[in-house]
């Protein structure tokens, strides 16, 4: 398959991927679909990785909840936040029922419709996670349980007393 092909083929995926993702209120921007709620947003990020060539695209996705009241100055709007900007964040691989990293291929082979129909159900347990502390109160709860997924232990404690005196 052609490059063009290819790439083609890839934002048939991201389509797919961002009709899947509509029901759960997201809107897709680039590679990045998101969705606000109460000043927050909950982010999932497609990452292409630099190993991908003319013959085929490996991807991932990066996911995380933002707490509008935590951005700085120099960070984007919360409606244009990625989610390197996330307050909470994982890699997709953190939802398999055994974590890992997890990359899918996308090539000359590959179904649009078959990848997205995989990666699915790792999708919906991620978003399930990511509502779950898509307000500043569950980010609060999750912090004050010593968890900060996606942060070091001094970040979390950053955050908590941040929003605390918020």
């Amino acid at each position: 398959m052609a490059a063009e092909n290819i790439e083609q083929a890839f934002k048939v995926v991201l389509g797919q991927i961002a009709d899947h993702l509509k029901p759960h209120g997201f809107s897709k921007r680039g590679n990045a679909f998101r969705r606000l709620s109460s000043g927050n947003a909950i982010v999932v990020e497609v990452q292409r990785s630099q190993s991908s060539t003319n013959d085929f695209v490996r991807f991932t996705f990066n996911v995380g909840v933002v707490s509008g009241r935590l951005l700085e100055e120099r960070q984007p709007d919360v409606s244009k936040v990625g989610a390197m900007d996330a307050h909470l964040r994982e890699r997709i691989g953190q939802f398999l029922a055994n974590p890992a990293d997890k990359w899918w291929e996308l090539d000359a082979g590959t179904k649009p419709i078959d990848l997205v129909t995989d990666l699915a159900p790792l999708l919906d347990a991620a978003v399930r996670f990511l509502q779950a502390h898509a307000d500043d109160a569950q980010l609060i709860e999750l912090w004050e349980s010593g968890q900060s997924p996606g942060l070091t232990d001094f970040q979390r404690q950053r955050f908590l007393r941040e929003l605390k005196a918020a």
